[in-house]
């Protein structure tokens, strides 16, 4: 067991197969199924993390809706830096066609990227954004993120 870690943000990771559960079943056929796929991609997605961010860094699966896996990570802010490039330029590539779909951070029990924009970064008129975004639901397409 991981010992604690004090000021760890919480980030909550959502993985899924990049494709639709057809595609999904077309390329894998009965050989494996998509929760077996789904462990494997989960273990590849935290190794990856380990090599390429830090090996102390603590990981629950969370929940799942659908065929959406959301993972629980306890980061430290300059791991959270690490992961975010790591994102920026897609250098975290899980195998067997699985993506990292979206990304929340949770402060102090809140939803503190309340938008879900952490995984690709729009420079363009972030302040507008981020005017027009109080009006908008937690879903949408990751497209940019807010500082913390």
């Amino acid at each position: 067991m991981k010992k604690e870690r004090s000021n760890t943000k919480i980030l909550l990771i959502d993985i899924q197969f990049y494709e639709s559960l057809n595609e999904f079943e077309y390329q894998f056929g009965d050989s494996i199924t998509y929760k077996q796929m789904e462990q494997k991609s989960y273990i590849d997605f935290k190794e990856l993390m380990f090599e390429n961010i830090c090996r102390e860094i603590k990981f629950r699966k969370f929940g799942r809706l659908g065929k959406i896996l959301t993972i629980k990570a306890e980061m430290l802010k300059n791991e959270v830096e690490k992961f975010r490039e790591l994102l920026e330029n897609d250098k975290l590539i899980i195998s067997y066609g699985w993506i990292i779909s979206n990304v929340t951070i949770i402060k102090d029990n809140k939803i503190e990227d309340k938008n879900n924009k952490f995984k690709k970064i729009s420079t363009n008129n972030l302040d507008d954004e981020e005017e027009e975004e109080e009006d908008l639901d937690l879903e949408g397409e990751v497209n940019g993120f807010d500082d913390f």
